[in-house]
C-alpha cells in the first residue's frame, strides 16, 4: 500500500493547476520509487464511470459534478433514461475506495476526503481562494463573462456541498475534514505541491515504521 491524496476545492481555486504542479514535482523525483507512477483521477474517474455499461449517465454530468434533487433525479430517469443518482455515486465511491487501497493516486473531489477517512495513508487537502480570484480564473478558463463565471461558481460549490452533506452528513468547509488547507491566493502551486510531497514521504515512513514495530513485537 502507498499513500494517496484527495483534493477538495472551491470552484475556481485552481484545482487543476495544483494537481498538475503536484504531478510535475512527483515526476521530477524518479530516484525515489515512492514518487513513481502517480496518477490523477478527475476526468479520468468520470471516464471510468461513463464507460461502465451498467451505468447510464452523461460524461458531462459527471465532469460538472451535477447534484440533482429528488425531483430532478426522477425526471432524469424518466426523460433521459439515466441511472438513479445514488447508483452513479455508489459506482464513483467504489472506484475511489479501490484507488485509495492501492495508493499513488491524486483523487479530485467526489467526496474523496470523507469516503477514505478509514484509509490511514490518505492525505486530505482543501484548496480555497478569494471569490475575486476564483471568478477571474473561471472567466479566463471558460472564456466567459463575470456574471456567468459567478453563476457557475455558485452552482459548482453548492453541488459539491450537497454531495458531502447528503452522503456523509458533513460540512465541506469543516477544516477538521482535511490535513491541510491551502490558500491559492497566498501560496504558489509549486510551494503547495512541495508541502504535499513532504506529507507523502512522512506518511510512507510512518507506515513502514509501524509495520516493522508490529512484526517485531
Amino acid at each position: 500500500m502507498y499513500p494517496f491524496v484527495t483534493i477538495s476545492r472551491q470552484a475556481g481555486a485552481g484545482g487543476r493547476k495544483f494537481v498538475q504542479a503536484l504531478l510535475t514535482r512527483l515526476e521530477a523525483l524518479p530516484e525515489k520509487p515512492l514518487f513513481q507512477g502517480w496518477q490523477s483521477f478527475d476526468k479520468e474517474l468520470c471516464e471510468k464511470v461513463a464507460q461502465d455499461p451498467a451505468i447510464k449517465v452523461s460524461f458531462q454530468a459527471l465532469v460538472t459534478e451535477k447534484f440533482r434533487n429528488d425531483l430532478e433525479d426522477d425526471l432524469s430517469q424518466i426523460i433521459a433514461d439515466e441511472s438513479p443518482q445514488l447508483k452513479v455515486h455508489r459506482k464513483i465511491f467504489s472506484i475511489i475506495d479501490g484507488l485509495a487501497a492501492v495508493g499513488k493516486a491524486v483523487i479530485v473531489g467526489r467526496g474523496g476526503a470523507c469516503l477514505t477517512r478509514n484509509h490511514p495513508l490518505g492525505i486530505h487537502i482543501r484548496l480555497v481562494a478569494s471569490r475575486k480570484s476564483c471568478v477571474e480564473r473561471i472567466m479566463e478558463q471558460m472564456g466567459t463573462g463575470r456574471r456567468e463565471a459567478e453563476r457557475w461558481i455558485v452552482e459548482q460549490d453548492n453541488a459539491r456541498a450537497k454531495l458531502i452533506r447528503s452522503y456523509f452528513d458533513k460540512n465541506i468547509d469543516d477544516p477538521l475534514l482535511y490535513d491541510a488547507i491551502f490558500n491559492s491566493d497566498a501560496a504558489p502551486f509549486d510551494m503547495m505541491a512541495s508541502a504535499v510531497i513532504s506529507m507523502i514521504e512522512y506518511k510512507a515512513a510512518a507506515s513502514k515504521k509501524a509495520e516493522l514495530e508490529s512484526s517485531a513485537g
